[in-house]
């Protein structure tokens, strides 16, 4: 907040970024980079922003894909490519 106060961004923009890395963060440890995205438009910015412009609507989509495929990418670093938790199907 006071990062965003300090840039002079209004509410509206610090909204985005918090759903950026929301999305992102989602996306990062799941290793869904499109599921991250559309959490972030539908969960924390809403419906409700996205009845504004066509062009609006464009870069809110892109930027939460965007940020969410970028952290997963980056995560696959250090994130496994197996099973988090393994099912022992014989007990």
């Amino acid at each position: 907040a006071r990062v965003a106060h300090w840039l002079k961004l209004d509410e509206e923009m610090c909204r985005l970024l918090i759903a950026c890395g929301t999305g992102a963060g989602l996306a990062a440890i799941y290793n869904v980079p499109i599921g991250g995205g559309f959490f972030a438009i539908e969960t924390i910015i809403g419906f409700a922003a996205l009845k504004a412009g066509m062009m609006r609507v464009m870069n809110i989509v892109l930027s939460t894909l965007g940020v969410s495929y970028l952290a997963t990418v980056i995560a696959r670093v250090v994130v496994p490519d197996r099973p988090t938790y393994t099912v022992d199907w014989g007990a």
